[in-house]
């Protein structure tokens, strides 16, 4: 088991046959299958905007799961969309309401809390212009429950991940990762909002994402018993790679 300390906060990351798995603050998260690009959690309710117009979102964006603002709905390229077609939500290159260089926050507030959140994180940007690049913050209210970045998302990531597994764009961006992610609250406490940061002051890259799934009551993951169970097996990949280069 690898021990990494951030902050005051200790992250747990623990590879093996079956998942990633890591513990920050409140949020414990684990990672599909390399290739697979949406969660295999039972019982989710899923957004994969498809059904969505093109565009920049500049106005509240209401959605099944809950309501969106800022950033656009794109169609599938080699960053981003689910299966090599559709659509897929990205925030920065230049997609903020009025244009302009200033990079602003996606932000995703739930119809009602939530104690499971999914992702595909496509096209992982990690150090973009000295910057930490993509990260995600979650929320219960107003309490910050963990911000988490590209490269604490994708640490220990086998190879597998690297590039875009879909249709026409397969292999594609192979030096970014493309991986779902199924995270979960264990503190007790609900998220209720979820902000999407691309990371880059020149707003000249993006972050893309697709299939955002939630469900209520998830599974309590908490337990030593689990983490146990996954093994020990894959804690030599976490010499991998540090920076991942240059986005969509």
């Amino acid at each position: 088991m690898k021990i990494t300390t951030i902050g005051m906060v200790p992250c747990c990351l623990l590879g093996g046959l079956l998942a990633t798995q890591c513990l920050y603050a409140q949020i414990t998260w684990t990672d599909e299958a390399a290739g697979v690009e949406a969660t295999t959690v039972p019982g989710t309710i899923t957004e994969n905007f498809d059904s969505l117009a093109t565009g920049n979102v500049t106005s509240a964006l209401v959605t099944p799961i809950g309501t969106l603002l800022n950033g656009a709905i794109t169609a599938a390229n080699e960053y981003g969309g689910a299966g090599g077609s559709g659509n897929f939500y990205v925030v920065g290159n230049n997609v903020n309401p009025g244009g302009g260089p200033t990079p602003v926050p996606g932000i995703l507030t739930f119809n009602s809390p939530q104690s499971y959140f999914g992702m595909w994180w496509s096209a992982a940007d990690s150090g973009i212009n000295g910057t930490a690049g993509n990260s995600v913050t979650f929320y219960d209210g107003a309490t910050v429950l963990a911000t988490l970045t590209t490269a604490q998302v994708t640490a220990g990531l086998s190879s597998s991940y690297l590039g875009n597994p879909s249709g026409s764009y397969a292999g594609q961006n192979n030096t970014q990762d493309y991986v779902y992610l199924d995270f979960y609250d264990t503190g007790g406490a609900t998220i209720t909002s979820v902000d999407f940061n691309n990371g880059d002051a020149s707003n000249s890259s993006g972050f893309e994402m697709d299939n955002f799934s939630i469900l209520a009551a998830a599974p309590d993951l908490s337990g030593t018993l689990w983490l146990l169970g996954l093994g020990l097996s894959a804690v030599a990949a976490f010499g991998r790679r540090a920076d991942k280069g240059f986005p969509g």
